[in-house]
C-alpha cells in the first residue's frame, strides 16, 4: 500500500508537469498575424518588433485590422473547433497586449460585418497603409499556412524533449526505490559491497563534492541536455523566419527556452526537505541537494542563453531597439527573472555560503519567491501558465 501510494505521487506530479507544458497556439491564427503585419494600419506610433504590445495595440484597435484577421481565420480555419482556438487565440492577445475586453463572439460579429467590405491584399502592397479590410488570396496564404504549421510543430518537438529532461530525473530517483523495494533481491552481498566502495563512497576531490555515481548521473544529464540543444534543427527559411541568422536563434531561443521551463518543477522539488521523489527514490536529502544545484546551473545557462540571443536580437534593425521591448513587461520580468536566478547561484559559493549563512538562507528563500513571481510575470504576457505556451 505505501508503495503504490509513492508512485501515485510520484506519477502525478509528472502528469502535472507535463500537462503544464502544451503548445496551445493558433498556426491559423499565427500566419493570418504575421502576414497581416507586412501591411501598415494607421499607426502614428512606431511599430515595435517580435511581440510588441505598441504593435498589438495599433492593430486591435483598428476595426480594418480585426475585419481582415476574423476574416482571414474564417476562410482557412478547418473546422469550427480550429475556428474557435484561431478566434480565442486573437481574443488572448489583444485582452492582454492591447488592453482590450475582446470576446470570441465579438470576433464573429466583426468577421460577418466586414465580409461585404473585403477588398484583395494585393491591392495594398507591403508597408502601405490599409484602409478597408482585406481578403487572402489562397495561393498566397499557403506559404504562410505552411510556415506556421511547421513553426509549431517545432515547437511542440522542443516540449518533448523538455519532457524528456524531466524523464530522466524520474528515473535517476524512481530507479533507486525500485531497487530498494524489489532489486536488492537479485544483487549478492560482494556486489553491493563492490558497488559502493567504487561509487557511492569515493568522493574524489576532482567532482567537487560529488561522489562517483552522483559525479556520473549529473555528466550523462549534461550530455544528454546539450544534445537535446544540438539536434533536431528541420526548419528551412520561410515567410517568418526569412534569413539563416534569424531562423537559428529564433529556433535556439525556444529550444534552450523551454528546455529550462521544463526543469523548473524537478530543481524546486529537490530543493525543499519533504518531496515526492525523495520518499519514493529513498536518497538522502544532501544528494537531492547537489542534484539540486547542478540542474539550478543547467537552468541558468540555458537562461542566459535564451536572453543573450533577444538581447542582441531587439538591438538589431529588424528588432525594432533596444527601447521599444524593454517597455514590455514580458522583457523586462524575463531580464530579472535571470538575473535574479544568476545572484541565488553566486550566493551558493560554498565559501560565500559559509561566511554568512544565516543571511544566505534569508535572501536564497527570498530570491526564490522573486524569481517565481518574475517568472510568473514573464510567463503571463506570453500566455506559458495554465493554458500552455504561446510563441507568436
Amino acid at each position: 500500500m505505501l508503495i503504490s501510494s509513492r508512485l501515485l505521487l510520484l506519477l502525478t506530479t509528472l502528469i502535472q508537469v507535463c500537462l503544464s507544458l502544451v503548445i496551445t497556439d493558433s498556426h491559423v491564427a499565427s500566419s493570418c498575424i504575421y502576414f497581416l503585419r507586412k501591411r501598415s494600419w494607421q499607426c502614428s506610433t512606431a511599430m515595435g518588433g517580435h511581440m510588441s504590445s505598441s504593435t498589438w495595440m495599433c492593430q486591435c484597435m483598428n476595426i480594418e485590422w480585426l475585419g481582415s484577421i476574423t476574416n482571414c481565420i474564417h476562410d482557412y480555419a478547418n473546422s469550427t473547433e480550429e475556428l474557435n482556438h484561431a478566434y480565442s487565440h486573437i481574443v488572448k492577445r489583444c485582452n492582454l497586449r492591447a488592453s482590450t475586453d475582446y470576446d470570441v463572439s465579438e470576433m464573429k460579429m466583426y468577421q460577418a460585418n466586414a465580409s461585404s467590405y473585403l477588398e484583395d491584399s494585393e491591392l495594398f502592397p507591403k508597408g502601405t497603409n490599409v484602409t478597408a479590410p482585406l481578403s487572402i488570396r489562397p495561393s498566397i496564404f499557403k506559404t504562410w499556412y505552411t510556415t506556421f504549421r511547421d513553426y509549431n510543430y517545432f515547437v511542440s518537438m522542443c516540449q518533448r524533449l523538455g519532457w524528456g529532461c524531466v524523464g530522466f530525473w524520474i528515473g535517476v530517483l524512481g530507479l533507486p526505490g525500485i531497487y530498494h523495494y524489489f532489486g536488492h533481491r537479485f544483487v549478492s552481498f560482494e556486489q553491493k559491497q563492490k558497488f559502493n566502495k567504487f561509487f557511492i563512497n569515493k568522493y574524489d576531490r576532482v567532482f567537487l563534492g560529488f561522489n562517483r555515481l552522483e559525479a556520473l548521473i549529473c555528466f550523462v544529464f549534461f550530455v544528454v541536455v546539450l544534445l537535446m540543444c544540438a539536434v533536431n534543427y528541420n526548419l528551412e527559411l520561410n515567410a517568418y523566419l526569412y534569413n539563416s541568422w534569424f531562423l537559428t536563434i529564433d529556433c535556439l531561443s525556444f529550444r534552450t527556452d523551454i528546455i529550462a521551463f521544463s526543469l523548473m518543477p524537478v530543481f524546486y522539488l529537490m530543493g525543499i526537505r519533504n518531496n515526492p521523489f525523495q520518499y519514493f527514490g529513498w536518497m538522502t536529502h544532501s544528494t537531492m541537494i547537489k542534484f539540486h544545484k547542478f540542474i539550478a546551473i543547467i537552468f541558468f545557462v540555458l537562461a542566459l542563453i535564451h536572453s543573450v540571443i533577444w538581447t542582441d536580437y531587439a538591438n538589431t534593425t529588424d528588432g525594432g531597439g533596444y527601447a521599444i521591448w524593454a517597455k514590455d513587461a514580458y522583457f523586462y520580468w524575463g531580464i530579472i527573472g535571470t538575473t535574479v536566478i544568476g545572484l541565488m547561484l553566486g550566493l551558493s559559493i560554498e565559501c560565500v555560503r559559509n561566511l554568512w549563512y544565516e543571511m544566505f538562507l534569508v535572501l536564497h528563500k527570498s530570491f526564490a519567491i522573486l524569481f517565481i513571481a518574475a517568472m510568473w510575470m514573464h510567463c503571463k504576457t506570453l500566455e506559458f501558465l495554465k493554458m500552455g505556451l504561446s510563441t507568436m
